[in-house]
C-alpha cells in the first residue's frame, strides 16, 4: 500500500508545483494580457482565479493527509471523514468561485471573440463539481464505516 499512497503523494506534489506556477507566472500574465481587452474587470478575474488556487492547494494539502492516514492505518476514522469533508467544500470553494467567474469571462469572451474560453470555465466547473459530490459520497460512506466500527467495539466491549 505504501507504494501505491507514495505515487499518490508524488503525483500531488507535482500538482502542487503546477499550482503555484499558474499562482505565480499564469495569472499574474493572464491579468495583464485581460486587462487590455476588459479593462477593470480583469482584476476580479484575477483575484477569482487566486481564490480558486487557494481553494485548489488546500484540497491539495487535504488529500495528502487522508494519504498519510491511509498509511498510518487510520483511515477508518472519524479524523479521516472529516479530511474528506474538508476536501468536499474545497472543490464547492472553486465550484463558487468560478460560478461567479462566469460573468466576467463572458465579458472577457465577448471582447477577444474566444468562445473556448467560456467553454473552458464551464468544463473546469464541472470537473470541480464533480470532485465534490464524489468526495461528499466518500465522506458519507466512510462516515457509516466509521460509526458501524464504533458500534461493532461497543458490541465486543
Amino acid at each position: 500500500m505504501k507504494i501505491q499512497t507514495g505515487f499518490l503523494k508524488g503525483v500531488l506534489a507535482i500538482l502542487a508545483i503546477g499550482v503555484l506556477g499558474l499562482a505565480g507566472i499564469v495569472v499574474p500574465v493572464v491579468t495583464r494580457v485581460v486587462s487590455a481587452k476588459i479593462g477593470g474587470w480583469s482584476l476580479l478575474l484575477g483575484a477569482g482565479l487566486y481564490l480558486s488556487l487557494v481553494f485548489v492547494f488546500a484540497a491539495i494539502v487535504e488529500s495528502y493527509r487522508l494519504l498519510r492516514a491511509i498509511d498510518a492505518a487510520t483511515a477508518f476514522s472519524q479524523s479521516a471523514v472529516n479530511l474528506l469533508r474538508r476536501i468536499k467544500w474545497c472543490a464547492y470553494g472553486v465550484v463558487a468561485t468560478l460560478a461567479l467567474l462566469s460573468p466576467v469571462v463572458y465579458v472577457w469572451v465577448q471582447a477577444a471573440d474566444a468562445p473556448g474560453l467560456l467553454l473552458g470555465n464551464l468544463i473546469l466547473l464541472g470537473i470541480a463539481a464533480v470532485i465534490g459530490i464524489f468526495a461528499g459520497v466518500l465522506q458519507k460512506l466512510l462516515a457509516s464505516v466509521v460509526a458501524m466500527k464504533h458500534e461493532n467495539a461497543m458490541a465486543i466491549d
